[in-house]
Formats: structure tokens, C-alpha cells, sequence
């Protein structure tokens, strides 16, 4: 579970990061 947290993570700050 700990995986997929950690790919979540970073996945979720890239489609955050150039939306702002």
C-alpha cells in the first residue's frame, strides 16, 4: 500500500503543479 502512495504522491504534484 505504502507504493502506491508514494507514486500517488509525485503524480499528483505534477497535474497540480503546471495546472496552478
Amino acid at each position: 500500500m505504502l507504493k502506491i502512495s508514494d507514486f500517488l504522491i509525485p503524480l499528483l504534484t505534477l497535474l497540480i503543479l503546471p495546472t496552478a
